[in-house]
């Protein structure tokens, strides 16, 4: 997360080679970027987090990475 004029930021980085993509702060919504170095097209999706069934999803999506790790 960064700073930048008193509000706060997320970073994206493609999903295959890692270049920086952009700044973000999207409450809910979609984001593409394509690539310039590798071509790679990356996608994300942002949710409100108002539900119990959002809440679940990112439950089960952190233990999922935590055993991948």
């Amino acid at each position: 997360m960064i700073k930048i004029n008193d509000k706060h930021y997320r970073e994206l980085r493609c999903q295959k080679c890692r270049k920086f993509a952009i700044y973000e702060y999207v409450v809910a919504g979609r984001l593409a970027f394509v690539c310039p170095r590798c071509g790679h097209t990356s996608e994300w999706e942002f949710r409100m987090l108002g539900t119990k069934k959002d809440a679940k999803m990112i439950e089960k999506y952190k233990l999922i990475q935590k055993k991948g790790d």
